[in-house]
């Protein structure tokens, strides 16, 4: 819906420049060269929206055929059912009726349920827990392994 909503506005920003630039041409009785000068922002828009809605556009085009086939991306680029037929696949309709009209069944998490407590980290024999314990030495988002100490 989020794709599909962005081409929509990409649509109405591109076809309102227009708009715009012919109210511009009839009131002020001008070439269609005068009243783009006359407005520069509408021009930049124009060249935006067009480009934008060629990737928007085939995006949404891409995903209301995996809508229609019954398809995740993943499915539909790696897996392939092994050259079988979709098991999945109920037809058209059908499928669209799945996506859009059928009901979301509940979360199987409760997020308002209470967090148990963690349980006390066991200190050495001479009372003392190193700060580190537990604790990762080195950063994970660097792609090194983690030394637990």
């Amino acid at each position: 819906m989020f794709v599909f909503s962005t081409t929509l506005l990409c649509i109405y920003v591109f076809a309102f420049c227009w708009v715009y630039i012919r109210r511009i041409m009839a009131s002020e009785e001008t070439t269609i060269w005068r009243a783009m000068i006359k407005t520069p922002a509408s021009i930049v828009l124009i060249v935006y929206t067009f480009i934008a809605m060629w990737f928007v556009g085939g995006l949404t085009a891409f995903h209301l055929y995996l809508i229609s086939t019954n398809q995740t991306t993943y499915e539909n680029f790696r897996y392939r059912y092994d050259r079988r037929a979709n098991p999945y696949n109920k037809g058209v309709v059908d499928n669209f009726k799945e996506i859009f009209c059928s009901s979301i069944p509940s979360s199987k998490n409760n997020f308002r349920e209470k967090v148990p407590r963690e349980p006390v980290l066991p200190t050495r024999p001479g009372g003392f827990m190193s700060p580190n314990m537990g604790k990762a030495v080195d950063d994970i988002e660097m792609g090194r392994k983690t030394v637990v100490g």
